[in-house]
């Protein structure tokens, strides 16, 4: 789960980074060519993704006091089902700062591989990157 939380991390950045390479992706999977479409769901999809990928702890609540009203007598809170721990170890290492200014937006994209622990990290999903992150499956 650590390294698919990575993978996620460096294809957030990509995207928020990479804009007119994220909007090719799209138009090859969507099939669209129109560019004010690539550019509104663009638009869209960049404020859906958090450099941080931490749970919405307000969105959850609203969830699980659904799902308690569903079924009568149950308990249920937020922390029963939210677990950020990975995300917080991630940050804590110093992985989520190879992708992040100060301030918390995401940093400008580089060619270099910068290394953070044992993994070698790119901005753009190479396929060593891949390959090392997935070698043990």
């Amino acid at each position: 789960m650590k390294r698919l939380l990575m993978a996620l991390i460096d294809a957030t950045h990509f995207f928020k980074t990479r804009k007119e390479e994220s909007k090719k992706i799209m138009a090859k999977y969507t099939r669209h060519t129109n560019q004010a479409f690539l550019e509104s769901a663009y638009q869209s999809s960049n404020k859906l993704f958090e450099q941080v990928p931490l749970v919405n702890r307000e969105g959850m609540d609203v969830q699980t006091k659904d799902a308690v009203l569903r079924k009568p007598g149950s308990i249920l809170k937020v922390d029963d089902v939210v677990d950020d721990s990975l995300v917080l170890e991630l940050e804590k290492e110093g992985f989520i700062s190879v992708f992040t200014n100060k301030n918390g937006s995401p940093a400008c994209s580089c060619q270099s591989i910068p290394v953070v622990g044992k993994y070698p990290l790119t901005t753009g999903g190479s396929n060593a990157w891949s390959k090392s992150i997935f070698s043990d499956f």
